[in-house]
Order: C-alpha cells, then sequence, then structure tokens
C-alpha cells in the first residue's frame, strides 16, 4: 500500500516546513501531519514535534507530493519523531528543515547538501529538482 506524502512551505512569518501524509488522490483515508518546532515562539527553545498540521490547509508558497510506501513512511515518522522528540529547537541547526530533511531522507528521497536547504522554500524546491522522476503531479506541479 502506498501513501501520498506533502512537503509544504508554508508562507508567513517565520517561514515552516510542514508535512502531510494521506491517502493516494482518488482514496479515503486519514490525513496526518508532521512537523517540528519552537514550544514557545523563539529561535531557540524546547522543540515540539507534536505539531500536527494535518487540520490546516496552509498559506503555501511551495509544495511537493510523492507516493512512497507505507511501510517505509511508517519506519520514517517513527524514526524522526523518536529522533527529534525532547530535543532544542535551534534555528537553522535543528530546526523545521532539519526534521523534515531528515523524515525526507529516511523516505528514500534525495535531499542535497544541508547548506543548500537551510530555508523552507529552497529546500521544498530542492526536493523536488532532486526526485523530478518521483514527484506525484498535481495542480500545482
Amino acid at each position: 500500500m502506498d501513501e501520498l506524502v506533502t512537503f509544504y512551505s508554508e508562507a508567513g512569518y517565520p517561514p515552516h516546513v510542514s508535512i502531510r501524509i494521506g491517502p493516494l488522490p482518488g482514496h479515503n483515508g486519514e490525513v496526518r501531519g508532521l512537523g517540528f518546532g519552537p514550544v514557545k515562539r523563539a529561535p531557540v527553545g524546547k522543540g515540539d514535534t507534536d505539531h500536527d498540521t494535518s487540520k490546516v490547509a496552509p498559506a503555501y508558497d511551495s509544495k511537493v507530493s510523492f507516493k512512497l510506501s507505507t511501510q517505509m513512511v511508517t519506519a520514517a515518522e517513527q524514526s524522526t519523531r523518536a529522533a527529534f522528540h525532547d530535543e532544542a529547537y535551534i534555528l537553522v541547526v535543528r530546526d523545521c528543515v532539519s526534521f523534515a530533511r531528515y523524515f525526507a531522507e529516511r523516505c528514500g528521497l534525495k535531499v542535497g547538501l544541508q547548506g543548500f536547504t537551510w530555508f523552507p522554500g529552497s529546500f521544498v524546491r530542492g526536493l523536488r529538482e532532486m526526485n523530478a522522476d518521483r514527484v506525484v503531479k498535481d495542480e500545482d506541479s
């Protein structure tokens, strides 16, 4: 079985990367979100992996979707949550982009050099470019 995994570069300030996992187009099923951010809005502080982004339709400036196996996505989600659970949020060091990058790598996606992907928009566009043969086409593609 496969799932649709979508990485969003959310518009606004501060910029943010969120991940939505759900059924493929035309299929029914639960949608869940993944994200990492500061507990209190600050560049450094306690981090939180329990951002449920699934219920919010974000304003975004870029997104990319992939069809990935449920088994791989589940393992990647568990590994990523464990790696970032109770960790400090440090902007540009251990933040939403590093969280999304860690998850994407465990899903078998190419992520490129870290310096290239510090910002949410460049990370999402980089995923699209480096994994062009795996992108699920949608109205924004």
